[in-house]
C-alpha cells in the first residue's frame, strides 16, 4: 500500500509509468538490489508517484543516489521501458505492466548507434500458454491452474486488446531510445531533488 506523506512528483505521465512499472523493481530486487543500505528502495517504492508538469521531486529524505542511465541496467530494460512505455499511452497506464510482462519476452540483442551499443531485443511473443493451462478435480470441475484474484486480473487484461491491437501501438507509437533516456535523466533529477526546497 503506497505512502501518501510522501511524494515524487513526476513531469509527465510516461515518467511515471517508467519509475512505477521499471525503476522501482529494479530498485527493490533487480538491478540495485544488494545496494546498501539494504531498505534504501522501500521508500521509493512505498512512495505516491504524481504527475506534476511545474515541480518535480520528493518530499522525503532519500539515503542514496541511482544512476538510471547505466550501461549495464539499459543493455538488458531498456527496451521493455520503451514498450512500457507504448503500453500505458496505447491501454492506460494501469494495464502497462500487465501487458508487457505477459505478451512481450526477451529474444535476443540487437546492435544500435546511440552509446548503448547492445539492447536486449523485447518483442511480442503473445499470452504465455501457462496462463491457460487448466486442471481438473475428482468431481470433473476445471480451473486454471494460475488462479486467484491476481491471474484473473492478468487475463482480464491480456483478453481486452487484440494482438492487432498490440502490435499496432508497438509499431505506431513514436517513443525512442532518445525520449527514453531523456525521460529517465529527468526522473534522476527528480529523485535527486527536493520541493519542499523548491516551494519555499
Amino acid at each position: 500500500m503506497k505512502n501518501t506523506n510522501t511524494v515524487l512528483k513526476l513531469r509527465t505521465q510516461d515518467q511515471v509509468t517508467i519509475f512505477n512499472d521499471e525503476i522501482c523493481g529494479q530498485l527493490s530486487d533487480g538491478h540495485w538490489e544488494n545496494s546498501r543500505p539494504h531498505d534504501h528502495w522501500k521508500v521509493w517504492c512505498n512512495a505516491t508517484v504524481e504527475v506534476d508538469p511545474n515541480v518535480q521531486g520528493r518530499n522525503f529524505y532519500a539515503s542514496r543516489k541511482y544512476n538510471l542511465l547505466a550501461k549495464e541496467l539499459l543493455s538488458v530494460v531498456g527496451e521493455r521501458i520503451i514498450n512500457l512505455v507504448k503500453m500505458g499511452r496505447a491501454f492506460g497506464p494501469e494495464n502497462a505492466r500487465i501487458l508487457s510482462d505477459y505478451l512481450f519476452n526477451f529474444t535476443g540483442q540487437t546492435t544500435n548507434q546511440d552509446e548503448y551499443s547492445h539492447y536486449s531485443k523485447y518483442t511480442y511473443t503473445g499470452a504465455p500458454k501457462y496462463l491457460y493451462e487448466q486442471t481438473e478435480n475428482e468431481n470433473g470441475v476445471k480451473s486454471y491452474k494460475c488462479n486467484g484474484e491476481y491471474y484473473d486480473r492478468v487475463r482480464a487484461v491480456i483478453e481486452k486488446f487484440s494482438s492487432v491491437q498490440i502490435k499496432s501501438a508497438v509499431e505506431v507509437i513514436n517513443y525512442t531510445r532518445k525520449d527514453m533516456l531523456a525521460d529517465l535523466r529527468e526522473i534522476k533529477t527528480a529523485m535527486q531533488t527536493s520541493f519542499r526546497s523548491l516551494d519555499n
